[in-house]
Formats: C-alpha cells, structure tokens, sequence
C-alpha cells in the first residue's frame, strides 16, 4: 500500500501587505516555487472553500501570466502550473467560527488573562513577516519554523483556560469551533487524496493551521513533510 504524503506550508496572507511589496518579491516567490516542485506534488490542494471550488478552478484556467496579490495564486497558482497540473483543489470550510467569536475570546483574555495576554504579546513580536529586507525564502522559514508551530499549539491550547466573568467556558467554545475546521479541512484534503492519482499533495494553508493538521495527518499514518522547517 502507497503511503499518503502531504506536503505542509505555512504561508502569509498577502493581500495584508503593498501590492508593490509583492510585486517586487516576485523573482524570490518564483524561487520558492521552484523548491517546492523538486518535491514533486502531484495535486495541489489550497485555503480555498471548497464549496466554491468551481470558482477557484475557473480562475486557475484562465491565469496564464498575471497573477492576482492572493497568496493562493502566487505561489499555489505558480506551482501548479510548473507543475503541468490541469487542476488545484479547494480544501478549506468557512465553518461556524465568527469574528464576534475571536473578539470576545481576546477582550476576556486582555482583561482577565495577564499570562495568556503575555503569551500572545511574545508570539507577535517573533512572528516574521514578507519584508523588503527579508529573502521571502526566509521569512518562509521563520514562518514555517518547527519552533513557531510549537508556539502556536502552546498558545492556542491555552485558551482552553478562558472564561468570561459569567463564568461561560468562551475559550472551549472557540476551541471547539477552531478544531471543527481543521477535521473538516482534514476530511477534504483525505477525499482529495482518495481519487485516482499520486497521493503526494502539496497543501498552501495561514500558518496558524499548521500544528493541528501535521498532528492529524501523522496521527492518521500520512507522511508529513514541513519544507522550509528547520
């Protein structure tokens, strides 16, 4: 029986930054893809809600040169189509997690949670990012980092211990919603894996979803492969 591989990469969002910024990063995106091919993926699978698939697929179709500032078109696009595919998959599920949710658990966090408050501060201030100074190679790096995602978890996690002052367990529910995503992301990226073909995919996901779906694919007998940790 062929062992399945998943290929893991943390990437920015980059329509957070200067469209000129990225369109200077072009030459060192391009190098980036070009490491990521010699791993030879035979599917591509992206952040992308899956119930639109159709959409994303039309817009791989018709991208032939110019590429868009989203992160799922300059690198996941690029090496797609290095890579002679004739589709990329969409493997993202919007879920039920809701920008309310994130602002009540963090203003309960910043009002009654020193430690956790701390813990956040500490992994803003070492979380990289694209810069004119910084090789995107690098900044990958750092992102993508074995220690980064270890942080990640330890914080995360930490939110399990976040109640609000009418003692609601606001920190579970968050948990309970974040992971919900991640099975579910992990169930469409199974099902992608499970049609015909190489099952070697290469997987473009925001960073923070790194450590709970490298534990899942392990978990589950897949072979992880983290290409710019160190």
């Amino acid at each position: 029986m062929v062992k399945k591989e998943i290929i893991l990469l943390g990437t920015f969002h980059m329509e957070q930054y200067e469209a000129e910024l990225i369109i200077e990063k072009e030459k060192e995106i391009m190098e980036m893809v070009g490491e990521l091919i010699k791993l030879q993926p035979k599917k591509v699978a992206l952040e992308w809600d899956r119930a639109i698939q159709t959409k994303l697929q039309e817009r791989y179709t018709q991208c032939k040169v110019q590429y868009s500032q989203h992160e799922m078109e300059q690198i996941g696009f690029r090496a797609a189509k290095a890579l002679g595919l004739k589709e990329v998959h969409a493997v993202d599920w919007e879920g039920t997690l809701t920008q309310e949710d994130v602002t009540d658990l963090f203003m309960n966090i910043e009002k009654g949670y020193p430690v956790i408050r701390e813990k956040i501060q500490v992994v803003k201030e070492l979380s990289p990012s694209i810069n004119k100074k910084i090789r995107m190679m690098d900044s990958y790096k750092a992102l993508n980092n074995y220690n980064a995602i270890s942080e990640l978890e330890r914080l995360y996690l930490s939110f399990a211990l976040v109640e609000d002052p009418n003692g609601k367990n606001i920190g579970m529910e968050f948990l309970t919603k974040w992971m919900e995503r991640e099975y579910k992301i992990y169930k469409n990226i199974a099902e992608v894996a499970a049609m015909e073909g190489n099952n070697r995919i290469l997987l473009l996901i925001g960073s923070d979803h790194l450590w709970m779906l490298k534990t899942l694919f392990e978990g589950s007998g897949w072979k992880v492969l983290l290409p710019f940790s160190e």
